[in-house]
């Protein structure tokens, strides 16, 4: 006996692998499991594009990087991210409904430094180094990252939690 995980009907199976008791539910179970990766499940494709390109500029200037974007659709690649002089050309790309160790293929390597793929919880950086792909501006590469004014200090570094703080 089985149990459906979108009815909850319990369902006789001869196959162990069977989880749904029909075709429907394990339609409908799969449409709203992915729609919960889609952020904007009624936006166009090319006003999510924009969407995603504005969301990787504010992580990239909280992260302390200048950003410019492209003014057409035409360019190379979506943004050039810049930190502590170095020059990053950045694609961004929009991913709903996939695992997040996808990565999109048939990409033109020669038009960007790093990959920006925008998921509805999170972006992740990639670069394509060595015949593989690195994951870059995360967590662990904060040091090298410049913050908020220009410096690695946090902006609440040195407050200890529930500690009352003036702002003038």
């Amino acid at each position: 006996m089985m149990i459906c995980p979108k009815c909850n009907k319990e369902f006789i199976t001869t196959n162990s692998t069977k989880k749904f008791c029909s075709s429907y539910c394990r339609r409908t179970y799969y449409r709203q499991k992915y729609k919960v990766f889609n952020f904007a499940p009624n936006v166009n494709a090319g006003t999510k594009g924009a969407i995603s390109e504005l969301l990787v500029c504010a992580d990239l200037l909280i992260k302390g990087f200048n950003i410019f974007r492209a003014s057409s659709p035409s360019c190379p690649c979506d943004l050039v991210a810049i930190n502590n002089g170095k020059p990053y050309r950045v694609e961004v790309k929009t991913i709903t409904g996939c695992l997040k160790t996808y990565i999109p293929p048939n990409l033109d390597l020669e038009k960007f430094d790093v990959l920006a793929l925008v998921y509805s919880d999170e972006i992740k950086y990639w670069r394509y180094e060595s015949d593989k792909w690195e994951n870059v501006f995360t967590e662990a590469d904060e040091h090298k990252i410049k913050g908020f004014n220009g410096t690695s200090q946090s902006p609440m570094e040195g407050i200890e939690e529930n500690e009352e703080v003036n702002v003038p």
